[in-house]
Order: C-alpha cells, then structure tokens, then sequence
C-alpha cells in the first residue's frame, strides 16, 4: 500500500500505467491472483501485462529477482541508481522463479514476473510465517521502509523506461 501511496504523494505519471493489486486467498490456494489471471485471459488483456511484481516475505531488499533474464540489464540500471541513493542497497541480481506464491498464476501463464530479492526476514520471524506466533512486533520498521523505497523506484523504472526487454515465457521456458 505504501509503494501506491508513495506514487501518489509524488504525482509520478510514467509512460506505463501501474496497477496496484492486493489478492485474497493465497494460502488457500492463490484464489484471488487465479482469479484476476483467469479474468485478463478470458478478457483478453493478459498480454498487456507486461510484469508482475510481487512482495511476499520481502524485507530490506539488497537486489531484484526477475523470472525473465533478459531484464537484468534493466534492473541492475534501475539497481545503480538506487545504490547512489542509498548504499545499503547491493543491486545484486536473481533471475529465479519461486513457487506457491501470488506470481506462481502469473508466471504459469507466461508473464514475467520478479520483486524484491536479498533480504532476510527480521528477528527470526521465518518460525512464525503462517503461524499464530506472528505478531506486528517482529517487523523490522527500516526493512520495511526499505522495501518500499527501493521498490517504488523499480516499480517507476519499469513503468517508464522505453523498453521493456521482458518477453512471455514459453511453457518450456516456465
């Protein structure tokens, strides 16, 4: 929600339009980004999403994954600027493609999808995901602060870079 209201609090209009997306369900069974999936195939707009980015577990990011490995270019040009900003921020690089998470619909239909890569969850949090004992009291605030700054920028950088050199995946690819 902060990356949406840190685009508005800004007036940022790049080139692309940005899609702000909270899903339901996830742990149901991904019900909510099926669902949104299946609406853009049966609408015939799935090809005009051109990434999906998704922040699950993301904490402090040090760098950006990417499924598709033609946008480490891109992302390590969008990562260079950031590491000026700040120089907590490593702009390493991951082209990897997790599962059972919100991108998994995505990615099954040949979307390009990435995020946020290289930080670790807080306070030995990991014992607690999906679990009773996961309280507010083991977010780290700068992490977090982070996640949303670094990003916000990736997130403008795609959106308004000329190119995106991202393709859809075939089924072999995926």
């Amino acid at each position: 929600m902060d990356m949406a209201r840190t685009f508005s609090a800004l007036k940022l209009r790049p080139k692309r339009t940005i899609e702000f997306v909270m899903f339901i369900g996830e742990e149901q069974g991904l019900l909510g980004s099926k669902a949104y999936v299946n609406k853009s195939v049966k609408d015939d707009t799935a090809d005009q999403i051109r990434y999906m980015l998704n922040y699950d577990m993301s904490n402090d990011p040090k760098g950006f994954n990417s499924s598709s490995p033609e946008s480490k270019e891109l992302f390590q040009q969008i990562g260079n600027l950031i590491s000026t900003i700040d120089t907590s921020f490593k702009n390493l690089f991951t082209s990897l493609a997790f599962l059972h998470s919100n991108h998994q619909p995505f990615m099954l239909q040949d979307i390009p999808t990435g995020g946020a890569s290289g930080g670790r969850l807080p306070n030995n949090s990991g014992r607690c995901y999906h679990a009773d004992c996961d309280v507010f009291d083991l977010v780290d605030e700068q992490g977090l602060k982070n996640t949303v700054r670094f990003n916000s920028m990736l997130i403008y950088g795609l959106a308004d870079v000329s190119e995106i050199t991202a393709k859809h995946l075939t089924d072999t690819q995926t």
